[in-house]
């Protein structure tokens, strides 16, 4: 979860000149698409990143049914792959269609109100702690990490802190919360 949403390239699918109903149409007949993964300018240049070359384009993923599936894509890093499962998720809510490519390494905060921001830092512990969200513990009780972390990091440490406030800074916590290898 960058945020950010991306830009679906349709162009060879749908003509731009082509008139709304037309363009629905069009869509239904073609409900799948194909994902390719670019980590460019997506972390903090104090984490020491794996040199990711390349990814599998994950094939095929609907877009026509709701619900959540697993896929498995394989990461290029130096002279070795690395297998990353992944979560693809099709939500309709105020009749739009939401598509989510998660990790499979998820936050969550059960039955708590306070609010949490999550950040990442590389295990060798040099390097600031990267904020990567926060979980507001009202609305949002849980958060995935960003896929870089997972393609990316040779390790990577998972820590919290309460939210902060423009005039209240907390640190983060001491131990990480989760470490991954």
């Amino acid at each position: 979860e960058d945020g950010d949403e991306a830009q679906l390239q349709t162009a060879s699918l749908i003509d731009s000149s082509e008139s709304g109903s037309k363009r629905k149409a069009r869509i239904r007949q073609f409900p799948m698409i194909d994902v390719e993964l670019d980590f460019k300018d997506q972390f903090n240049q104090d984490l020491e990143i794996d040199d990711v070359s390349s990814s599998e384009t994950i094939a095929r993923l609907p877009t026509d049914r709701v619900g959540s599936t697993w896929h498995q894509v394989r990461i290029r890093k130096r002279d070795s792959f690395q297998v990353v499962s992944l979560q693809w998720t099709v939500e309709l809510l105020e009749n739009r269609r939401y598509l989510t490519l998660n990790s499979s390494t998820k936050i969550s905060l059960p039955g708590c109100g306070m609010g949490i921001d999550v950040g990442v830092s590389n295990s060798s512990g040099s390097g600031e702690i990267q904020l990567i969200g926060s979980i507001d513990g009202h609305s949002k009780k849980e958060l995935f990490l960003p896929i870089w972390v997972d393609a990316c990091l040779a390790e990577a440490c998972v820590y919290i802190r309460p939210i902060s406030r423009p005039v209240l800074r907390h640190n983060w916590s001491t131990s990480p919360i989760l470490t991954m290898e």
